[in-house]
């Protein structure tokens, strides 16, 4: 019979309450349905990590295909931009044309151009600061013993598999 991780553990916690309602003695049935229940967690751990691991393969396997999908989509971006350059060449040099039913020609936009070396010379209202926290810099003010608003050390465990 295949159970959960948490039927398991629910079962081997009331049989244990079990063993300690009765003074610790543990009869021979009991001391059965204890080896059981570590073979089927030592069984379905097993079972679990198998799964994890064939989760991080895929894992891996969608991270390279996401990065040959964006080299993919950066090429076509390039030869966009390059096939777009050399039609405007053309339509400068010519001017304004049609082919078939299709009309080249451009239109006047305006872009912003801002050096870096002026950032500091702008107006309030031109400047946009994005704020974050530095948590690196905040679990150690937390060790030194700060007190920071809002802030906590949170000591978590992870499962760790050998």
């Amino acid at each position: 019979m295949s159970q959960s991780i948490f039927k398991i553990k629910n079962d081997y916690v009331e049989l244990i309450n079990s063993i300690i309602e009765s003074d610790g003695h543990v009869t021979d049935d009991q001391e059965q349905q204890l080896a059981i229940t570590q073979s089927e967690i030592h069984d379905k751990a097993l079972s679990y990590r198998a799964v994890m691991e064939r989760l991080d393969s895929e894992n891996q396997m969608i991270d390279k295909e996401l990065s040959r999908l964006q080299s993919i989509k950066k090429r076509n971006k390039n030869a966009h931009e390059r096939l777009s350059r050399t039609l405007l060449s053309a339509v400068m040099t010519f001017g304004e044309f049609k082919a078939d039913t299709v009309t080249f020609g451009t239109r006047k936009s305006t872009q912003v151009m801002i050096s870096d070396d002026v950032i500091d010379l702008l107006p309030d209202e031109a400047i946009t600061i994005k704020k974050t926290a530095n948590k690196t810099a905040i679990k150690e003010l937390l060790k030194n013993g700060e007190k920071i608003d809002g802030c906590e050390l949170v000591e978590n465990l992870n499962l760790k598999i050998k």
